[in-house]
């Protein structure tokens, strides 16, 4: 007798891990080539209300692939949200002397 796929007891597949995705406003992440100390650099912008309005930079370290994280106060970001490279370095709260990320669009030549 064949069995069809009526006669099977399916079974939700096993998936290891969860995605959870973070919205923000803006961002710019670029390869640092020959600084001896980091090997990235990214900066994140929010401006919304479940975080908040500001800037995160991240700093990835070449040695050990830890990341030192800088965020400007009084945003609201969770911690255990960026488990990113070799793990966490610096979570350091501090107040940007300047800060612009600005974004545009480059309009279409025919």
């Amino acid at each position: 007798m064949t069995s069809t796929a009526s006669d099977r007891n399916w079974t939700s597949p096993l998936v290891p891990f969860s995605l959870e995705i973070e919205v923000m406003d803006r961002m710019l992440n670029f390869e640092i080539a020959d600084d001896p100390i980091y090997s990235g650099f990214e900066i994140q912008a929010f401006d919304d209300p479940h975080h908040g309005e500001g800037m995160v930079v991240l700093l990835s370290r070449r040695p050990d692939e830890r990341v030192d994280v800088y965020h400007q106060p009084g945003l609201r970001l969770d911690v255990n949200k960026y488990e990113i490279g070799g793990g966490l370095a610096a979570w350091v709260e501090s107040d940007f002397e300047v800060v612009m990320l600005d974004r545009y669009s480059r309009a279409a030549t025919p």
